[in-house]
């Protein structure tokens, strides 16, 4: 884990001291930093921090401090951790937005998952399954900071969560109005059949 936010913060200095626009000197500090085995540059480039199934199953006794974030559906989306952490990301939007790359993305990501642990060292991001508390790990609070960001920024991302409910309701409204249409041009076939005579 140190070593992880070692590299994070080399990734950090590394991208914010950028020189050029090719990002040369950029994959040139991080390859000379990751070549020890600490993390590979490619999983800092693309966010493969670890299997998704990586949680950890907390203490019987633990339970979420108000900078924990809980994730999940219902009252508990709505915690002081959730509200935080979306207060964070606000704050962070602007950055997020004039990133260049993915790398410059992640790299902010990784900067507010920081803030967030350092609020909450035993367990940052948190579900509750089958009567336990679980850490879901890295892979997994890195997706939901980044979905947080595309939610904020919903116009600009298909992936949004906003940008997705518009897509449903279109399509919705296109099958309805099929359907619709269908149901008026039967309608109107049986209303044919119906005034023609007997034998024709």
């Amino acid at each position: 884990m140190d070593n992880t936010n070692s590299t994070k913060r080399v990734a950090h200095q590394a991208y914010t001291n950028q020189t050029n626009n090719t990002g040369q000197q950029l994959e040139d500090d991080l390859r000379a930093e990751t070549t020890s085995g600490k993390i590979s540059l490619a999983c800092v480039a693309l966010n493969t921090f670890g299997s998704k199934k990586a949680k950890k199953v907390l203490p019987v006794d633990f339970q979420p401090n108000a900078h924990t974030v809980i994730l999940g559906r219902g009252a508990s989306s709505d915690s002081s951790g959730n509200r935080q952490l979306r207060i964070l990301v606000q704050s962070y939007l602007q950055q997020y937005l004039d990133a260049p790359d993915k790398l410059g993305k992640s790299l902010i990501v990784s900067q507010v998952l920081d803030i967030v642990r350092e609020n909450s060292p035993r367990a940052a991001f948190v579900k509750f399954e089958k009567g336990r508390w679980v850490d879901v790990g890295e892979r997994t609070s890195r997706e939901k900071v980044g979905s947080m960001f595309r939610d904020c920024l919903g116009d600009k991302y298909k992936s949004s969560a906003k940008t997705k409910t518009a897509i449903r309701a279109q399509k919705r409204k296109a099958k309805q109005q099929q359907e619709e249409l269908t149901h008026q041009t039967e309608a109107q076939q049986g209303l044919l059949q119906l005034k023609r005579p007997p034998g024709w």
